[in-house]
């Protein structure tokens, strides 16, 4: 009997030493997920800020390009009004504008 209560202690012992590092697996298991969930969560979260600053770099550029085509324009603009072809072009489109409106005026008067 006392061999047979020993063998049952024993295995008794066994069975909590099993139990036990049964525990030990699945709280490792379940640390182990979290930290998964965690980087997962990071990975999300860098993935959104990334976007975000992608977007506002996007928006950036297209300003500063907007600005670079509008002050490229007006240097244009600048160009043709100082060159004198263009301005005779222009005063000889006034001239005959005037001596239309002149000859209106003649006509009716």
């Amino acid at each position: 009997a006392d061999v047979a209560a020993r063998l049952a202690e024993q295995e008794v012992e066994e069975l909590q030493r099993q139990a036990h590092a049964a525990r030990l697996r699945t709280q490792t298991a379940i640390d182990e997920e979290m930290t998964w969930r965690k980087l997962v969560q990071t990975l999300l979260d860098q993935q959104v800020e990334d976007r975000d600053y992608e977007e506002r770099v996007r928006a950036l550029r297209q300003e500063e390009m907007r600005r670079a085509q509008a002050e490229l324009e007006a240097r244009r603009r600048e160009m043709r009004e100082q060159d004198p072809e263009v301005e005779k072009q222009r005063r000889l489109a006034a001239d005959a504008h005037c001596m239309h409106l002149q000859a209106v005026l003649d006509f009716i008067t």
